[in-house]
C-alpha cells in the first residue's frame, strides 16, 4: 500500500518578528492513508529560519505523529520566505514534501502590519470589509497607547471599528 503524508499547520507563518527575538511554529506530521511512510530526512531551510525533529515511522490512518519545531531567528527587516523539506520513502513526485516557511522581520521601534491598508475598489455609500492591523513593539521599552484616530485627506471616510477601548499597553516583543 502507498502511503501519503499530512502536515499540520501546512504552513510555518510567524507572522511578524523582531530582529533578535526567536520565535518558533510546532508541526505535526502523519501518514494521511492505509499505507506506513517512512520519514527519512528533515532539511532545514536555509537561515534565517531552522527545524529541528527527527524522523522515523509513520504509522498508517494518523497512526501516529511526528513533531517538528520551525524556528525563525530574524536578523534584519524584511518579507522572510523559504521552505523546508521532508524526505519521505514514497515513489515519484510524493518522495519529498516541502514546507513552505514564512515570517515578516520588523524593524526596531513600533510598526504595523501590514504598513499600508488597500481596499481596493469600492460602491459609494457601501462598507466594505474590515481590514486587521497589527501593531508590534520591537522598541526597548513598553508602548502605552492612549488614543487611535485615522488622519489624511479622507479620514471621514474610514472608521476604526476595534479595539472598543484603544488605550492598552504592548510590552516589548525582544
Amino acid at each position: 500500500l502507498v502511503g501519503e503524508i499530512g502536515v499540520t499547520p501546512a504552513i510555518a507563518d510567524f507572522g511578524p518578528a523582531c530582529p533578535g527575538a526567536e520565535k518558533t511554529v510546532d508541526l505535526m506530521v502523519y501518514a494521511t492513508s492505509s499505507g506506513p511512510v517512512q520519514l527519512k530526512i528533515v532539511t532545514p531551510s536555509g537561515s534565517p529560519f531552522s527545524m529541528t525533529g527527527t524522523g522515523g515511522r509513520l504509522e498508517p490512518n494518523h497512526g501516529n505523529i511526528i513533531s517538528l519545531q520551525a524556528r525563525l531567528s530574524a536578523v534584519s527587516p524584511g518579507t522572510l520566505a523559504d521552505k523546508a523539506v521532508l524526505a519521505t520513502n514514497l515513489p515519484g513526485m510524493a518522495a519529498t514534501r516541502d514546507i513552505p516557511v514564512h515570517a515578516i522581520a520588523l524593524p526596531p521601534g513600533i510598526s504595523p502590519t501590514p504598513d499600508l491598508v488597500h481596499f481596493g475598489a469600492g460602491r459609494v455609500c457601501a462598507p466594505t470589509t474590515a481590514k486587521k492591523v497589527t501593531i508590534s513593539n520591537c522598541g526597548a521599552g513598553d508602548l502605552a497607547i492612549t488614543g487611535a484616530h485615522i488622519e489624511g485627506e479622507n479620514a471621514d471616510e474610514f472608521v476604526i471599528v476595534g479595539p472598543e477601548d484603544p488605550l492598552q499597553t504592548i510590552p516589548m516583543l525582544g
